[in-house]
């Protein structure tokens, strides 16, 4: 059976390893070999490896950091045996359906400038840094005219891109954004609004 995991969330399994007899558990293996692949390519993504307490059963740990299906191999030195498991990472249904491209703005007319906060959220998850590419915002005035647009390849630690544009609004009028970000799964595009006063 494939296990499902979001792209950034940690994945564990558990395995045992035998004595001879086949029953008995077998404590204290320290010396592992792991071979990791995405979509059937080596990765470099880190895999751990621990016993749980003394039982004879073993841990093992990485992050998919991006979607697609990753299979972990082990292999142990006491009974030269290989174990794997398959986990499929990408996003669940009601995770697509909850995406949305998501903005903050506040405005500073002694410059004046408007700055922009944007991130990307499925089923209401801020996406990490790692995880993100791109943003793009475009700043529409209530005739539908573009007044400018801005891009960012950089997210900050807090997952958001930073933006910022110097540029005059007009008091009591509603301004449109469009909001598009792009992530390891693909793009998002969303529209948002917000209205100045006099």
């Amino acid at each position: 059976m494939t296990i499902k995991v979001a792209p950034g969330s940690l994945f564990s399994d558990v395995f045992p390893i035998f004595e001879e007899d086949g029953i008995t558990k077998h404590s204290g293996v320290v010396s592992f070999t792991t071979n990791l692949l995405k979509d059937g390519v080596v990765s470099v993504v880190p895999v751990t490896i621990s016993e749980i307490g003394t039982a004879g059963d073993y841990k093992v740990s990485f992050t998919p950091n991006a979607v697609g299906v990753w299979i972990v191999h082990v292999f142990n030195t006491y009974d030269d045996v290989w174990w794997s498991s398959t986990v499929e990472a990408g996003y669940p249904d009601a995770f697509t359906e909850t995406t949305e491209a998501r903005i903050s703005v506040a405005f500073d007319d002694s410059v004046p400038r408007l700055y922009m906060e944007a991130w990307l959220e499925r089923g209401e998850v801020a996406i990490e840094k790692a995880l993100l590419i791109s943003c793009e915002v475009t700043l529409l005035d209530h005739t539908g005219a573009e007044l400018f647009t801005e891009t960012s390849t950089t997210p900050k630690d807090d997952n958001h891109f930073s933006l910022s544009h110097d540029l005059s609004l007009t008091g009591d009028r509603v301004y449109n954004l469009i909001v598009t970000i792009i992530d390891s799964v693909g793009e998002v595009v969303s529209y948002h609004s917000f209205g100045t006063v006099s």
